[in-house]
């Protein structure tokens, strides 16, 4: 594997239609690693609404702020009525 100068070199001597498809390729390969970086871990003894949220992929946590809103205030949890008939 090509340290990243190395890569860095080669890709200078690319043209400009060989520049873009390197730019492509390389947005498409950091967004996967993004992915992969986002995926929540299944919360540790967890109590029912915490396991809930977790499971519709929710990522609220007691202890945090909202990880999607990019906000530290602090998220409330959800209402008994939200999970009850």
């Amino acid at each position: 594997m090509p340290t990243p100068q190395e890569l860095a070199r080669t890709a200078e001597q690319y043209d400009e239609e060989q520049w873009f498809e390197f730019l492509d390729e390389l947005d498409a390969v950091s967004r996967r690693r993004q992915r992969r970086a986002e995926e929540p871990a299944p919360p540790a003894a967890a109590g029912r609404d915490t396991m809930a949220h977790w499971m519709a992929g929710s990522t609220w946590s007691p202890t945090a702020g909202s990880a999607r809103s990019g906000t530290s205030r602090r998220a409330r949890p959800p209402t008994r009525s939200a999970f009850s008939r």
